[in-house]
């Protein structure tokens, strides 16, 4: 079974059409949930950290720009730091609270802000 972030392609073909990337997915996730009304906040959340991290990358959902920045509520960032095997370690937790939307996700992202998982986070008893 491949591992969700193994992805192919095809290969490069000349073209007139406008420049940009168009995909089709299959995956773990019941895609159909991309034609729902709740698709748009689910895209903005899920790639605000790369977006925010990159503003010269843009990606059009449903013919509209996803633009992160205007939909956060409270962007708070906290410094951890630990000690693992006698090895310092360093990362940022960035904690995101949008304007809109009433699922909570734990997004795991690397160094770079592309989510590599994504874990179900329950509120706070």
């Amino acid at each position: 079974m491949p591992d969700r972030n193994d992805f192919t392609g095809p290969e490069p073909v000349e073209t007139t059409d406008d420049t940009g990337t168009k995909f089709e997915a299959t995956g773990r996730d019941n895609l159909n949930r991309l034609d729902s009304d709740g698709a748009r906040g689910q895209i903005t959340a899920a790639l605000a950290p790369y977006l925010m991290s990159y503003p010269d990358v843009s990606v059009v959902y449903d013919d509209r720009p996803i633009s992160p920045a205007q939909e956060i509520e409270n962007d708070t960032r906290e410094g951890l730091a630990w000690q693992h095997e006698g090895k310092a370690h360093e990362a940022e937790l960035r904690i995101i609270a949008w304007k809109s939307g009433k699922e909570r996700t734990l997004h795991l992202c690397d160094d770079k802000g592309v989510p590599v998982d994504d874990l179900p986070a329950k509120p706070a008893a």
